[in-house]
């Protein structure tokens, strides 16, 4: 209970309101309210107050914050009426106040559990259309960058034109990992696990910082510090080159309010010991890749630095980020076996670092410049059903298929290949179908291919890449998934290597 002059002086109170507030009876007597109201109430409470006194009529309930003694925080929930003296003027209020900082707690986790639902509802919406956008996108590069890998093969060495095929094929190649990216944040893939192998990241980064290089103000100056002695790490490139952005991205929208800013991305081998700082990393012994990316920019207030990792956390306005760029790096960090930190200082930058443990399997280096390699290729003479319901990849894939010496029949209807294999059990070594078509899809065309000749081996050539479409394929008894598009290297080495596993199974069979 509390009673407070029209001031709003403390004039009388019980012993519950010094527990609430956390003063003693001497120190609250005679304190005005105001200097236990929260700044963002002040307005609120002061209205509430100037109604009761202006209608004479008492507000049953009401919620506001205040600052206790030690300068916590607590919620309240309080009523208040006009009391008189003795001639009947107004003289002050009373009323009652209890603790509810745990009803109002709640009922912000609640609102905020509800928001992050929603947002990951949204999310998901939006995930289904980047992934139905990445499949038709992956259908119209399918043929720019066979016909370009065909157009390569015909033209001479050391021309002009040749060079301009190249960088086609080479854009080609980049916007292929952009829709993987698409795939990966919408969740229609496996995070690019089918990508995950032995890598050197120099390559990866250097191409990254190039592309920001064109993107960021004039007055963000990247520094890059790579070292080429570092070894290679099992992550896929396109979930290096996610990573990378989203740590750049986060620095350069740190530094916006800077004259000027210095974004450095470090990238060296560092050896993690048993002793020392190194073991609170949680990290086991031994040879890791160290990349760094720091700032100058506004850095991280400690009171939210333990969050930033989590799903959904920003201090962003919500054009500017959707609190998953961090998450999305922290899971693909782990994911690789390796460990994401931060150290910052408010007002002094940020810099983060990411240990991945050095790989001992042979590396995969990828050379942009170098993507197509018309030479060596394996090649074949067995007999193909192509199934696409894209006519220009029937087209394309017809020919690549021919240019290494299969004899192939394509048809754009899954109905009509069914039909083809009915009438010819026998007259086929292989199917190459299309996941997404009228009518009938892939596997349900594997299915029946199966039913009637066992003995061929179907591969489903897709858009889309996921786990439990790779998981239903097996079932359905396809042997393999390719991921469109597909380079004429790759489908030429998939090919043989899958003909001549099906041929000595068959072998081992008889």
């Amino acid at each position: 209970y509390y009673e407070v002059d029209m001031k709003g002086n403390y004039l009388f109170f019980n012993s519950s309101v010094c527990q609430i507030l956390g003063y003693p009876p001497d120190e609250l007597q005679g304190m005005n309210y105001r200097e236990i109201v929260h700044p963002d109430y002040q307005q609120s409470v002061f209205s509430t107050f100037n109604w009761v006194y202006r209608s004479g009529k008492p507000v049953k309930t009401f919620d506001w914050k205040v600052l206790r003694k030690d300068n916590t925080t607590c919620y309240i929930e309080t009523s208040v009426s006009l009391f008189t003296d003795e001639s009947g003027r107004p003289a002050g209020f009373q009323g009652i106040f209890r603790d509810v900082t745990p009803r109002i707690e709640a009922l912000q986790k609640r609102k905020e559990l509800e928001e992050q639902l929603h947002h990951a509802q949204k999310m998901e919406s939006i995930g289904t259309l980047a992934g139905g956008i990445a499949h038709d996108f992956n259908n119209i590069l399918f043929p720019i960058m066979g016909y370009t890998e065909m157009a390569i093969d015909d033209t001479y060495l050391c021309t002009k034109t040749r060079e301009n095929l190249e960088k086609v094929l080479t854009s080609a190649h980049r916007a292929r990992g952009l829709v993987e990216q698409i795939l990966n944040f919408s969740r229609q893939s496996g995070s690019g696990e089918r990508d995950t192998q032995p890598v050197m990241i120099q390559p990866v980064l250097k191409e990254t910082l190039k592309l920001l290089e064109k993107t960021l103000p004039s007055n963000i100056e990247i520094r890059p510090e790579i070292s080429n002695e570092t070894g290679k790490v099992t992550i896929s490139s396109s979930q290096i080159h996610q990573v990378i952005m989203n740590l750049c991205t986060n620095a350069y929208q740190a530094m916006e309010e800077c004259i000027s800013g210095i974004l450095c991305v470090r990238l060296c081998e560092a050896e993690i010991s048993e002793t020392g700082d190194d073991e609170r990393l949680g990290l086991t012994p031994g040879s890791y890749v160290l990349l760094s990316v720091s700032d100058t920019g506004c850095g991280i207030d400690p009171d939210v630095k333990e969050k930033i990792f989590e799903p959904y956390f920003s201090t962003k306005p919500p054009e500017k980020g959707t609190g998953l760029g961090l998450a999305v790096c922290y899971r693909i960090i782990r994911n690789a076996g390796g460990v994401i930190s931060v150290e910052s200082t408010p007002g002094k930058g940020s810099c983060f670092h990411m240990y991945l443990p050095l790989s001992t399997e042979p590396a995969t280096r990828e050379h942009p410049e170098n993507l197509y390699d018309p030479h060596g290729l394996p090649r074949g003479s067995e007999r193909i059903l192509l199934v696409d319901d894209e006519y220009k990849i029937v087209d394309v894939q017809k020919q690549m298929l021919e240019n290494l010496g299969y004899h192939v029949t394509g048809t754009t209807e899954s109905k009509e290949a069914l039909q083809i294999i009915t009438r010819r059990p026998e007259g086929f070594d292989l199917v190459l179908t299309d996941q997404a078509m009228p009518e009938m899809t892939g596997i349900t065309l594997a299915t029946h291919i199966c039913s009637i000749n066992p003995k061929i081996p179907v591969i489903l050539c897709t858009g889309y890449s996921d786990k439990g479409l790779r998981t239903r394929a097996s079932e359905a008894g396809i042997v393999s998934v390719l991921q469109k598009p597909i380079t004429q290297k790759d489908l030429a080495t998939s090919l043989q290597s899958i003909i001549n596993r099906h041929r000595r199974a068959n072998e081992d069979a008889d």
